[in-house]
């Protein structure tokens, strides 16, 4: 297999047509498949059917295993957390069409956060620590079997990348901001080490996997669980502090039942704008003007 001009390319295609016929076939009482909807993301692209269903199909030979182990993950968490996840009812299986294990469980209710302009906060931040207070309360040990990954704790293992990024994205930036983001970065990456215990982690909480009432005023679910891993808690408050700020991770904080260390927003801090820099690289080689500006946004008040 030669080697894709990006890492979130696909190694496959997949057509409007190629689902509604693997859907159909696999699943017939769903027929006729109507596909009314298609999103896609680093490894998976998401297909609407019939205004009421999502299907999940894997973009690469190596996101595939990530999405089984999701299911199984699914599983078992969704009767022990408070806001709703995706509860997987159709499991389909590789075809000469399409190479990968696919699946699909009935749509949530609410909109991404991205498509939501204000949100109550209070209410919203609320549900937030609640939910991470259920999530993280889940020890390693009972999903030991799923072999998930550890979180990356090390600010080491991936700030060059970072500051690659940064550099790659310095045209688009206001005057002084790169020289801002490397001071940031720079200032606290010494000075803590990842806490223990480790926990088990959503550890891509951002904004586009947040489904909120239309009008902002409440969670209706939390999608997309493939990176799930085991780590440091300050990764799930990062995307929350890299989508609303610091005073709305303090927010959620107030409803967290565990305990932090002394370096805890440091960490929730440097990952968060890692998170960042990250996205806005990746909206601006795919042409995502819309979350590059909203990224830049992200950023600007990150900084202020």
């Amino acid at each position: 297999m030669s080697e894709l001009p990006f890492p979130w390319s696909s190694d496959r295609p997949l057509s409007d047509e190629t689902a509604r016929q693997l859907i159909e076939s696999q699943f017939p009482r769903l027929a006729p498949v109507r596909v009314t909807a298609r999103a896609q993301g680093w490894d998976n692209e998401a297909v609407e059917v019939n205004g009421e269903w999502m299907f999940r199909f894997p973009k690469r030979a190596d996101a595939a295993p990530d999405v089984e182990r999701e299911l199984r993950l699914l599983a078992r968490l969704a009767p022990r957390l408070p806001l709703p996840v995706p509860r997987y009812e159709f499991f389909g299986r590789a075809t000469r069409e399409f190479p990968y294990a696919f699946a699909g469980y009935r749509k949530l209710a609410g909109v991404p956060a991205t498509h939501v302009e204000a949100i109550e906060a209070e209410t919203v931040a609320a549900q937030l620590g609640e939910m991470l207070s259920a999530l993280h309360a889940i020890a390693p040990e009972e999903v030991e079997d799923l072999h998930l990954p550890p979180s990356d704790d090390d600010p080491r293992a991936y700030l060059p990348e970072t500051l690659r990024e940064l550099e790659a994205v310095a045209p688009h930036l206001p005057p002084e901001m790169e020289n801002i983001c490397r001071a940031f970065l720079e200032r606290d990456r010494h000075a803590f080490a990842s806490p223990l215990p480790r926990r088990l982690l959503h550890d891509d909480l951002r904004d586009e996997h947040l489904l909120l009432a239309p009008d902002g005023s409440r969670i209706q679910g939390i999608i997309d669980w493939t990176d799930a891993s085991v780590g440091d808690p300050a990764h799930d408050f990062a995307g929350l502090w890299s989508w609303q700020g610091e005073a709305f991770a303090a927010r959620v904080f107030a409803s967290y039942a565990h305990s932090i260390d002394a370096h805890f927003w440091a960490r929730v801090r440097f990952y968060g704008l890692c998170c960042i820099i990250s996205t806005l690289h990746y909206a601006l080689q795919i042409g995502d003007e819309r979350t590059a500006q909203s990224e830049l946004e992200a950023l600007r008040r990150a900084l202020t």
